[in-house]
């Protein structure tokens, strides 16, 4: 009899868990710009956006994006600010790598010229970001994007 109770009560709960049909996943990169440009510095900050398919919050656990100009890469961002992940909408994560541009020094100077004179570069984002639904569950959201930039899309005008 307990058998039985039990498993009735198993059902009525699997019938409420969420049906899901299909993962978190990402949207695109926006924003993207060279925050300051120095000899000892270069700032990149760039935003990620993703949408949340659950139908409840979640919350973000950890940030693992290696970034990359051209066929260099830069660095790998860890850290981000708090971010609120709501149910059934898109969110956005913001992005900051700071770089020393000592070992890659060259070729972020012959790409800054070949912005200058009207040219593009590339620079593309590939990790993933992962974020707790329901309380417990983990899910990793990958992202493998490359975008192609102007100078006016990396250098916007100061409002």
């Amino acid at each position: 009899m307990k058998t039985i109770i039990i498993f009735c009560c198993f059902l009525v709960l699997c019938s409420f868990a969420p049906q899901v049909e299909e993962e978190p996943y990402f949207v695109k990169m926006k924003n993207t710009k060279i925050a300051s440009f120095s000899t000892n510095k270069i700032d990149i900050q760039s935003e990620a956006v993703f949408f949340n398919t659950y139908a409840v919050g979640a919350k973000l656990l950890e940030v693992n994006i290696d970034v990359f100009y051209e066929d260099t890469k830069l660095g790998t961002i860890i850290e981000v600010k708090d971010v609120k992940i709501p149910k059934k909408s898109s969110f956005d994560i913001p992005l900051q790598l700071a770089i020393k541009p000592g070992p890659t020094a060259l070729k972020l100077i012959s790409g800054s010229a070949k912005l200058v004179f009207g040219g593009k570069v590339k620079i593309g984002y590939v990790g993933y970001v992962k974020i707790r639904a329901l309380g417990m569950i983990p899910i990793k959201i990958k992202l493998d994007q490359t975008d192609t930039y102007e100078w006016k899309d990396l250098f916007p005008p100061s409002k």
